[in-house]
This record gives structure tokens, C-alpha cells and sequence, in this order.
């Protein structure tokens, strides 16, 4: 290989999807590749994040995530278990319990000693051993 020789840096990091049998994935339905221009003030309108859509009750979620925040003693997590078969993740840190349930159904949490739920995205029901989460959930327990 001659000393003067260049990779294209730019063909390497951008592939060439056309003349291989494949459409550009960034084409539109007309073929051509949209991009928006970042000095129109249009584009920045379209970009910015509102609330619009937002679910009822999550910016007070997210206040009360955050006061609890500043309450967690420093350093990692305690202890981490979970079952991926029946969808839930518990995780300790300190007196605190985060359980979550990813699944699309109920799920019994296992847990060890009598705590309460500081804050819940849904009812969540502590049993002797156990919380109850309804599918898609999570709770703060302490």
C-alpha cells in the first residue's frame, strides 16, 4: 500500500444503499433525501417538546420522583433482582424498594419486610410478602 494512500472516511461512514438493490432508508416517498434546514426557524418550531399528549398526572410523577431522589443514600443499588419470564425488576438501595412491571399483566412482587408505597404510577397492593403491580407499572417503596 503506497504511504499517500486515504480510506474514504466518508463512504466507510455513510454507506451506499443505492446501486446495491436497496432503497436509502432516509428517502421519502418521492425518492429524494429530506433534510431539514437547521436556520429555518420552521424546523425549530416543529422541534421543540411540549406537553401536548403528555399523560394525565406525569409532571407531578416527576416532582415527586425527584424530592424522593434527594433521599436515596449514596452509591449503587443494594440489591437487584428480577424475573424476566414474569416481567418485574426490584431494586434496594437503602430503606427504598423500586419495583416496576414491565408486563401486560398483573405480577406479584416478592418482598422482604413490612414497607409502604411512597409513590406509585398506578395502585399498587402490598400483601403479607409481596406488592401487587398492575401491568405496565411501578412503585417507590419505603
Amino acid at each position: 500500500m503506497p504511504a499517500t494512500w486515504r480510506p474514504n472516511l466518508r463512504r466507510s461512514a455513510v454507506p451506499d444503499f443505492l446501486g446495491h438493490g436497496e432503497a436509502d432508508p432516509r428517502a421519502g416517498r418521492d425518492g429524494a433525501v429530506h433534510r431539514p434546514d437547521p436556520q429555518d426557524p420552521r424546523t425549530f418550531e416543529r422541534s421543540k417538546l411540549t406537553r401536548e399528549g403528555e399523560p394525565a398526572g406525569l409532571r407531578d410523577l416527576t416532582a415527586q420522583l425527584l424530592a424522593a431522589r434527594g433521599e436515596l443514600p449514596p452509591g449503587d443499588a443494594d440489591e437487584i433482582a428480577f424475573d424476566e419470564h414474569a416481567g418485574w425488576l426490584r431494586v434496594r438501595r437503602g430503606e427504598f424498594e423500586l419495583v416496576a412491571n414491565f408486563a401486560r399483566e398483573t405480577v406479584h412482587v416478592p418482598l422482604e419486610g413490612a414497607l409502604a408505597a411512597r409513590i406509585c404510577t398506578h395502585h399498587a397492593t402490598l400483601e403479607p410478602g409481596y406488592v401487587v403491580l398492575p401491568a405496565l407499572s411501578g412503585a417507590l417503596l419505603a
